[in-house]
């Protein structure tokens, strides 16, 4: 077939929903994601749950940390303005 050339296929929703999931399964699979039992999908789920919980942490820390270098900069500052009054007295 060339660029420009269009098939049609007829085909009922249920073939094409098949059709669909079948992709879809592979494509996990190929992944690594076992969907074929209830408890894969369990465990899959467990696992982006566990996966988010873990970026929400560490988005946590990182504020806290950028905080944290922010108010000892600031205290920093601080400290040498005030040596610098004491140093000029």
């Amino acid at each position: 077939m060339s660029g420009g050339d269009q098939v049609t296929i007829s085909m009922t929703r249920d073939e094409l929903s098949q059709i669909i999931r079948t992709a879809v399964r592979a494509e996990l699979d190929h992944i690594g994601l076992m969907v074929e039992e209830a408890d894969h999908v369990s465990e899959a789920r467990e696992d982006f749950r566990f996966v988010r919980r873990l970026r929400l942490a560490i988005d946590k820390t990182s504020g806290i940390v950028g905080k944290v270098i922010v108010t000892a900069i600031v205290a920093a500052v601080l400290a040498a303005i005030a040596k610098g009054f004491s140093i000029a007295r």
